[in-house]
């Protein structure tokens, strides 16, 4: 049985989506994480999986390779990662520190929840049981950005309501 979110998530999903088209776009690969990285003898790191670029949001690649669906990193590592990005583009973009982590949070809150999504299709339609291990850290993402920012408090309800904790 399909268990559909309350409609109270729409005033949560409309903040965050306010959040999301608020950030200054750019060329963004879309799937910039670990498992698309390779080691070469020149020109590192080579660069695969690219056919999906698009413009988007200035913190989607960074997001995907700092909150990685298939590694957890060093909390501390990729905030220093971060602060290091966001203050190489800050002279191009003009933002705050504080904005652009929100920036940063949406847009990965975004990304993994699509990614669980994917990750459950693969499963059902493809039989791809191995993405289904990735779907504890991917949603450990999510809850922690549901817990940091008050307006997403309907999408956290939601995700009570629905008892995905205990789907994993």
């Amino acid at each position: 049985m399909i268990r559909r979110p309350p409609r109270s998530t729409l005033s949560s999903s409309s903040a965050a989506s306010d959040v999301y088209k608020r950030q200054p776009k750019s060329f963004v690969h879309r799937d910039f994480h670990s498992r698309n990285l390779m080691m070469t003898q020149k020109n590192n790191p080579g660069v695969l999986d690219h056919q999906d670029a698009v413009v988007g949001p200035i913190t989607y690649d960074i997001v995907s390779l700092l909150k990685d669906c298939y590694i957890t990193w060093d909390e501390k590592l990729t905030l220093d990662m971060l602060h290091s990005f966001s203050n190489k583009i800050k002279d191009v973009y003009n933002f705050s520190s504080e904005e652009f982590v929100e920036w940063y949070d949406i847009t990965g809150l975004q990304r993994h929840l699509k990614a669980i999504g994917i990750f459950s299709r693969l499963n059902h339609r493809d039989n791809k049981t191995s993405y289904l291990s990735d779907i504890p850290r991917t949603f450990a993402y999510v809850e922690k950005v549901l817990e940091k920012y008050p307006y997403l408090t309907n999408i956290k309800s939601a995700c009570h309501e629905l008892e995905i904790k205990n789907l994993l």
